[in-house]
């Protein structure tokens, strides 16, 4: 649960980041970074999609920061994210990696 969305706005959201990082600089960064919702009956579901398409897609640290999605009620609930990113190095090539979080524990938070 988001505590800095918390402090903002007085709801609850489930936020997940996501980034690329390397020594070099990287240049045309593209994460894409999806949100589920565990089924304790089996068959995870896509809660939603985020990506970085419009915005920075060059460094050294290339991110996404604000993948969230609102709790509608206080159902315990697992989550976890599962992200992509397509890098380009110059000098050194194209580089396609994978990414997950572990499910921890429920959180108070039905979507």
């Amino acid at each position: 649960i988001s505590t800095s969305d918390k402090e903002k706005t007085g709801l609850d959201y489930v936020k997940v980041k996501a980034w690329s990082e390397c020594y070099l600089t990287q240049s045309s960064v593209m994460i894409h970074l999806t949100i589920y919702r565990v089924d304790p009956k089996g068959g995870d579901k896509e809660v939603r999609s985020f990506d970085n398409y419009k915005g920075i897609k060059s460094g050294k640290l290339v991110e996404i920061t604000d993948a969230k999605v609102l709790c509608v009620n206080k159902k315990p609930t697992k989550y976890y994210g599962v992200a992509k990113a397509h890098v380009v190095i110059p000098g050194m090539g194209v580089f396609d990696k994978g990414a997950f979080s572990a499910i921890k524990n429920a959180l108070n938070c039905g979507t």
